[in-house]
C-alpha cells in the first residue's frame, strides 16, 4: 500500500480500481491519490487532533462574558457510497474533511465495493486507530440501510448516488430523525459562449465529459453552444472522441474502458436511439462495440432537440449530446430547465460576463473556463433534486458538527 500522504500508487492499487470499474490505468493515477487525509493535516487551518484520545477539539467562540457556542459531534456518521469512482470521491469527500473523533461506517455496495476495500488499511497506515473507520460490503442494500437508520447511534447519514435512492434513505432517515448529507444525481449543462477559446472548449469538454468514461456525477451531460461557432465545436469535439482509444483499462494507452455493467451499457444506447428518432445526427460512435464487456464507442449528437431524454436524464456514459442556442436568455432558461443543480461549465474569454452567468445557473458548482471542479479545498455539492449540504472543505467539516449554545455564570 501506499503511504498516505505521498504520491506513489502501487501498480496492485491501480489495477484493482480498473478491474472494479473499467477506468484506464493512467486515468486512475490522479483519483487515486489518497490527497484526502493528507490535505487535511498539511493545508487546511483546523480544530488539532489529540492522538492520545483521537478527539476533535473545536475550540469555543466566546461571544459574551456569558456566552459560549460550540461545535459538537453529531453521533455516528454512516457513509454510504454506491459509486463506480469510489477511490476518487472518497478521497475528496469521504476523508478529507470528516471529523474522525467518533468512528464511522463506510458502506460500499455493488460495483464500489473493491475499491473501497483499501482505504480503511490507508488511513490506520496514516495513523487513524484502528476500529474508528468501519466497512461494510453489501449487494442487500435496504436491509443494510435500515438497519443502520434505526441504530440510535447513527445520527447522520452520507449518501453518494442516485438521485432516486437517495429520496428512499431520506425517508428512511426521517423516521428517526437522522441528518442527511447527499450528493445525488446530476445533468451538467456545459455552455461555450459565442467569444469562448474553442481550442480551450472543446479541451476542457473532454475532461468534463469522459473523466471515467462519463460514470461520473459531474461528468458534462448536455452541451450549449452558441450557433455561430456550433459546427466549428462539434467538429473539434468529434475528431477528439473519435480519437481515443477504446480498450481493456489494464493495457497502455487505452483511454476509454468498458462501463461498469450491463445495464448501463443498455442504458447508454437507448438513450442514443431515441436522440436519433427524434432526428439528432450521430457525428461519430453511436454503438456498442462488437467486443467482449460492456464498452460503447465515444459518441458526439449534434441537433439535438430538448425533448430527447439524453438531454432530460443524467446519461452516465461516453456520449455527447450538443444543441445550439442564440440569446443569452434562451440559454439560461433551457439549462435551468432540469430537477438537477450539481454542476455547470462555461467557457468564455469574458471573465465579467462568465461570472454573472454563473450566479444565474442553478448549480451548486460552476467550472468556468474549466472541465474540473472537484477540489479537497472547496465545497462539493448541488442545489434541488442534486444533493443536500456540502462535501470538502471547512464548510464540508461543519456538516457534520451541532452547534450548542451554554449559557455561563461565573
Amino acid at each position: 500500500m501506499a503511504l498516505v500522504g505521498s504520491d506513489e500508487i502501487t501498480l496492485e492499487e491501480l489495477q484493482l480500481a480498473a478491474r472494479n470499474h473499467g477506468m484506464p490505468l493512467e486515468a486512475l493515477r490522479y483519483p487515486l491519490t489518497p490527497v484526502g487525509l493528507h490535505y487535511l493535516l498539511t493545508h487546511y487551518d483546523i480544530p488539532a487532533v489529540d492522538p492520545a484520545s483521537w478527539r476533535l477539539h473545536v475550540g469555543g467562540r466566546v461571544q459574551e462574558e456569558s456566552s459560549l457556542s460550540l461545535d459538537e459531534l453529531q453521533g455516528r456518521p454512516y457513509v454510504r457510497v454506491p459509486v463506480t469512482m469510489e477511490c476518487a470521491g472518497n478521497g475528496r469527500a469521504k476523508l478529507s474533511p470528516r471529523p474522525v473523533s467518533q468512528p464511522w461506517l463506510l458502506e460500499a455496495v455493488g460495483t464500489a465495493e473493491w475499491g473501497g476495500t483499501p482505504l480503511r488499511p490507508l488511513l490506520e497506515e496514516a495513523g487513524v486507530p484502528h476500529g474508528v473507520v468501519n466497512m461494510v460490503t453489501s449487494r442487500r442494500s435496504s436491509a443494510v440501510v435500515n438497519t443502520m437508520l434505526k441504530d440510535p447511534r447513527v445520527r447522520v447519514v452520507s449518501f453518494t448516488g442516485s438521485t432516486e435512492t437517495g429520496r428512499r434513505i431520506l425517508r428512511s432517515a426521517a423516521d428517526s430523525v437522522v441528518n442527511p448529507r447527499m450528493e445525488l444525481g446530476g445533468n451538467a449543462p456545459f455552455i461555450v459562449l459565442k467569444d469562448a477559446d474553442l481550442e480551450a472548449a472543446a479541451a476542457g469538454a473532454m475532461v468534463a465529459k469522459m473523466r471515467n468514461m462519463g460514470e461520473a456525477c459531474t461528468a458534462a451531460n448536455r452541451f450549449y453552444v452558441h450557433e455561430d461557432i456550433h459546427d466549428e465545436f462539434v467538429a473539434r469535439l468529434a475528431r477528439a472522441m473519435g480519437a481515443l482509444k477504446v480498450g481493456n483499462g489494464l493495457e497502455a494507452d487505452v483511454a476509454v474502458g468498458p462501463l461498469v455493467n450491463a445495464d448501463t451499457r443498455d442504458k447508454v444506447e437507448a438513450l442514443v436511439e431515441d436522440a436519433r428518432s427524434r432526428g439528432a445526427r450521430v457525428v461519430t460512435g453511436g454503438c456498442r462495440l462488437p467486443r467482449p464487456g460492456y464498452f460503447y464507442a465515444p459518441t458526439v449528437l449534434s441537433h439535438v432537440p430538448d425533448e430527447a431524454l439524453c438531454v432530460r436524464e443524467e446519461i452516465f456514459g461516453p456520449v455527447a449530446p450538443v444543441q445550439s442556442f442564440r440569446e443569452e436568455e434562451q440559454l439560461v432558461a433551457r439549462a435551468n430547465a432540469t430537477e438537477y443543480g450539481l454542476v455547470a461549465y462555461v467557457y468564455t474569454r469574458d471573465l465579467a460576463r462568465g461570472l454573472a452567468l454563473s450566479e444565474r445557473l442553478e448549480a451548486g458548482m460552476v467550472g468556468l473556463n474549466r472541465g474540473v471542479v472537484s477540489d479537497p479545498a472547496a465545497p462539493f455539492g448541488g442545489v434541488k433534486h442534486s444533493g443536500l449540504g456540502r462535501e470538502g472543505a471547512h464548510v464540508g467539516m461543519m456538516e457534520f458538527l451541532e452547534t450548542q449554545y451554554v449559557s455561563v455564570s461565573w
